[in-house]
């Protein structure tokens, strides 16, 4: 075998804590995410939303996630915490509000939820240059 087909470098490693964290705020705002649709049939229940009613809810989600992705500016890190304590405002005003805003809650979930997703992404990317897909896709 040719010397020259083989690599002689290794990957470069990185700090555990940094690559934790990234996977931890996926981990969140892909549960929140993934909860919402499967959720939504219980909220609608609980406060007896008809499907137009839920869908509206799913636009504003949706929509808000569009404009958060749309809103990340550097520091990115400051854009990734503004996003999560939407999330949380949101789902605890969720909690608190008995069903009223619930289109004001579910847009401002959506938005923290674009935020913070692109926010992370954007900052593993800029993170790890040299290995932005591998890390990407991790």
């Amino acid at each position: 075998m040719d010397p020259s087909l083989t690599s002689t470098t290794s990957a470069p490693r990185y700090a555990l804590g940094p690559i934790l964290g990234i996977q931890a705020i996926e981990l969140i705002t892909g549960i929140g995410l993934t909860l919402l649709g499967s959720g939504l049939p219980a909220l609608a229940a609980l406060w007896q939303l008809n499907d137009a009613s839920s869908g509206r809810l799913l636009l504003a989600v949706f929509a808000g996630s569009a404009v958060g992705a749309l809103l990340v500016r550097p520091p990115f890190h400051r854009n990734l915490a503004a996003g999560m304590a939407m999330i949380a405002v949101s789902m605890a005003g969720l909690a608190l509000s008995g069903g009223h805003i619930l289109f004001l809650l579910f847009l401002l979930f959506g938005t923290g939820l674009g935020l913070a997703m692109t926010a992370n992404s954007v900052l593993t990317g800029d993170r790890y240059p040299e290995r932005r897909a591998a890390m990407l896709t991790l």
